[in-house]
């Protein structure tokens, strides 16, 4: 018979995981919220302000401002990230030849660390000599010197397209397990009701 009552063994295996909460998490959060009162420039003495500091963000145009830029880069990823990871997390699931080392590379990006991306795609994409300038300057596309983490109309749409790019392969690996759950009774159903690839897509499905 399950207890769940809490008996000391079980406590002293809980206390890792809350000593490492604690400093690593709890503390510094604690440790954040003071420093969020202080008036202070990070050289000499400090001012305890309160809440002035929360008063003057809140009445700042900036805030909202980057509240709503935060929530187009969040729509933007979604409408990049789950239709293009679809269609390769379903690709991938596939019998087709290849389909490990597709599956694969297809999942490289997602191993590189956030800074690498960042680092390797400004130089891509710099005005003077990155690549992508140049590649589209050789198809007969653009002047060659565009900014595109510098002009405000299309850097939000760049940026999201990178993060993108970057979390597809996990997107992809989440619809991948999910297609190969499907029994593949259901798709020689679909076959022999004459169903063709577009609905056996939509339609086929688990009863469970």
């Amino acid at each position: 018979m399950v207890t769940n009552r809490i008996t000391l063994s079980r406590l002293l295996m809980m206390l890792p995981a809350v000593i490492f909460f604690a400093a690593f998490a709890l503390i510094p959060m604690c440790v954040a919220v003071y420093y969020s009162g202080l008036n202070w420039s990070g050289v000499g003495s400090a001012t305890w302000v309160g809440l002035g500091n929360w008063k003057s963000m809140l009445a700042s145009g900036e805030l909202w401002h980057s509240f709503w830029l935060t929530i187009a880069l969040m729509f933007w990823c979604w409408v990049l990230q789950n239709p293009l990871g679809l269609v390769i997390g379903v690709f991938t699931a596939g019998a087709q030849r290849h389909r490990a080392v597709f599956g694969a590379l297809y999942f490289i990006p997602l191993l590189f660390s956030s800074v690498a991306i960042g680092v390797t795609w400004s130089y891509i994409l710099n005005p003077t000599f990155g690549l992508m300038d140049n590649l589209l300057k050789a198809l007969g596309i653009g002047n060659g010197f565009e900014n595109w983490l510098g002009n405000p109309h299309i850097a939000l749409f760049v940026i999201a397209c990178i993060i993108s790019w970057q979390y597809i392969p996990f997107n992809a690996l989440l619809y991948q397990s999910g297609v190969r759950q499907i029994p593949r009774s259901l798709y020689e159903a679909a076959m022999i009701d004459g169903a063709g690839p577009i609905r056996t897509f939509f339609r086929s499905r688990s009863p469970n």
